[in-house]
């Protein structure tokens, strides 16, 4: 996700952001968090990683990463979701987006992020991950697997990258295989 952002800021998509675990939002063009109104948080990028092997010996992570460049309408009104592309992006911030460069821009980024990732853990990066985070220190509303509702203030990542959320029970640590996060609309 860091690297990700640090490519899109590169070039100029400033309006981008992280929602945890592995997704890229657009915010509105004042730069004010539209997580509080989350139709108008719109999804750009989305990034899987798998694990395969031992997590504790040999082990390899593959990584999807997935940007919408240029969504047709009719894609666009099947998404679960409010949705943009970069074409969309680039004209409303007056900017033009080259596939090959924002390429270039990802893979240089990855490499840095995942150098010292693996030198430093998710430590390394923990306070810049943060610093994108469009819920950090918002009010949110976790959906559970089983369709419960939890409330809470998200008070930052822990250094596993585990969401950590003030709610009525005190400071709680959710994982991305638990919990749906959304803003309050």
């Amino acid at each position: 996700g860091v690297a990700l952002i640090r490519a899109l800021h590169h070039l100029g998509f400033t309006s981008t952001q992280l929602k945890w675990p592995n997704d890229i939002l657009v915010l509105d063009t004042q730069g004010q968090s539209s997580v509080n109104a989350s139709a108008q948080a719109k999804k750009l990028a989305g990034i899987l990683i798998e694990l395969q092997g031992d997590m504790e010996g040999p082990s390899t992570a593959v990584i999807g990463i997935g940007i919408n460049l240029n969504l047709p309408k009719t894609l666009r009104n099947i998404i679960d979701q409010p949705a943009i592309d970069l074409h969309e992006l680039s004209q409303d911030q007056q900017l033009a987006v080259n596939p090959n460069q924002l390429l270039g821009h990802v893979l240089k980024h990855l490499a840095d992020v995942l150098s010292d990732f693996e030198r430093d853990g998710f430590a390394g990066v923990r306070d810049e991950w943060t610093g994108y985070h469009a819920y950090e220190a918002k009010p949110v509303r976790l959906l559970m697997p089983d369709g419960r509702e939890v409330n809470g203030v998200v008070r930052g990542v822990a250094e596993d990258g585990i969401l950590l959320v003030e709610t009525s029970a005190g400071l709680q640590r959710f994982s991305s295989g638990e919990i749906s996060l959304r803003g309050f609309q």
